[in-house]
């Protein structure tokens, strides 16, 4: 019998945190997914690549006999762009386009077929929204 797709999942989780509760137990329990066995393989994966507490958007495709795939991307550009904030040493909200250029080539693994300039500019953008000086 061919399994049936049911959808897409798209959620951030935080690496190594991933939990059975709410809201991730939820999402993947209307699609009828084990959430135990998603929250292992996430953890595990996760764990390898990326330090505890990252912010990683996650891809799950639902299948109707239970099975699962995910993608993880990723950190998101804020949590980025907030440690290179973190790690700034000039005062205030201040970053320098040569680290804004770093987290556009990081950026540009997720999105492969996008450009880099374009990738640079909407950071810029993110930074003006979150109040960000670039200099």
């Amino acid at each position: 019998m061919q399994q049936k797709f049911l959808g897409t999942i798209r959620i951030v989780v935080q690496s190594g945190k991933a939990m059975q509760g709410p809201p991730l137990g939820g999402l993947l329990g209307q699609k009828g997914l084990r959430a135990a066995t998603f929250c292992k393989q996430f953890n595990e994966q996760a764990l390898k690549y990326w330090v505890d507490g990252v912010p990683l958007p996650v891809c799950i495709k639902a299948y109707s006999d239970g099975t699962f795939e995910y993608a993880i991307k990723g950190p998101t550009t804020a949590h980025l762009i907030t440690q290179i904030l973190k790690k700034n040493e000039l005062n205030g909200r201040v970053v320098s386009y040569k680290a804004l250029y770093e987290v556009a080539r990081l950026r540009q693994l997720d999105h492969k077929n996008v450009a880099l300039i374009y990738i640079y500019m909407s950071l810029v953008g993110s930074c003006a929204s979150m109040g960000v000086k670039l200099i």
